[in-house]
């Protein structure tokens, strides 16, 4: 847990993830694969959470307040290439703010681990 707590500090802590989000949104939002899972989606509040998530993930603090990530999830019909395409996109995101190879994947890992809370089949 050392390394993820390290990533979370070392990226900047919550602001800076947060930029990230922004710009992560704006690439699933533009590929048409993904964007019509956020059809009917406050952005803002989706931001937020996935903020949050990340932080957590990354090592920081555990502010996720939202709903739990299956049933979140539940009914919307994502799939295996659904999640890894969105993970592509992750990794371009975190890649363009300068995270290391190791971090990412570390952060990818963390996430993978609810991968069965987010597919639907």
């Amino acid at each position: 847990m050392d390394q993820l707590e390290s990533i979370y500090e070392r990226f900047g802590g919550e602001e800076k993830v947060g930029q990230m989000v922004d710009e992560f949104y704006k690439s699933v939002l533009e590929d048409p694969s993904l964007a019509k899972f956020f059809y009917d989606v406050d952005m803002e509040t989706q931001k937020r959470h996935q903020t949050h998530f990340l932080s957590f993930i990354m090592g920081g603090p555990n502010r996720y307040s939202g709903r739990a990530l299956a049933e979140a999830h539940g009914g919307i019909n994502t799939k295996e290439d659904h999640f890894d395409t969105l993970i592509n996109h992750l990794r371009t995101s975190m890649e363009n703010h300068e995270m290391n190879h190791e971090e990412i994947e570390a952060v990818v890992q963390s996430i993978s681990a609810y991968k069965q809370d987010i597919i639907s089949g």
